[in-house]
């Protein structure tokens, strides 16, 4: 069976190379793809949705997020109240808010699992996260702003500047785990 086609057949060559290509499609087992989902309405969507996404970045790794949520749909690992939110916020969100973010992605496994860690306060300096103190404390602010972290300074005792004390809120733990499986809560 053709299983590329079901996904590209609106799209023009230049906006399959950026999503989607047909040696990934290709590698899936039989067993693994779900096609009564390929060919619901909610797949086409969804697979339409992410190649126009994928035509308007220049970002390799976000197109290389693309891809995988394209290769999970048709595994049909997909999360209907969530993947629109998810995907809007992956268009928005920038490489070095993503590289801040990924450096959350412990606590919010150690979250997903219920498991309570306590956060450490950050000592913005030159080259943390690859970037100049002020820029990483603008990103985190970026982030705080999307809803993916939230600052927890306040209320801590003692003085502390804002942005000192930040950790993934629900929904950042929920995008961040998305972004690894899409279907774990």
């Amino acid at each position: 069976m053709d299983l590329v086609e079901p996904v590209t057949r609106t799209l023009d060559h230049e906006q399959r190379e950026g999503a989607l290509t047909a040696d990934e499609v290709g590698k899936l087992k039989e067993e693994s793809i779900d096609r009564e989902f390929l060919r619901s309405e909610a797949f086409s969507d969804l697979i339409d949705d992410v190649l126009v996404r994928a035509s308007r970045t220049r970002s390799a790794e976000k197109k290389g997020r693309l891809r995988k949520v394209c290769v999970d749909a048709i595994q049909g690992r997909y999360e209907p109240d969530f993947t629109d939110l998810f995907l809007g916020i992956l268009d928005q969100i920038t490489d070095h808010e993503m590289a801040v973010l990924k450096g959350f992605s412990k606590l919010a496994e150690a979250r997903a699992k219920g498991e309570k860690l306590e956060v450490g306060e950050i000592e913005y300096r030159d080259g943390l996260w690859g970037m100049q103190a002020t820029e990483a404390k603008l990103v985190v602010q970026a982030l705080v702003a999307k809803g993916l972290l939230v600052d927890t300074t306040f209320g801590r005792w003692g003085p502390a500047e804002p942005f000192r004390f930040v950790e993934p809120t629900d929904l950042g733990v929920r995008f961040l785990v998305w972004l690894g499986n899409p279907t774990t809560p």
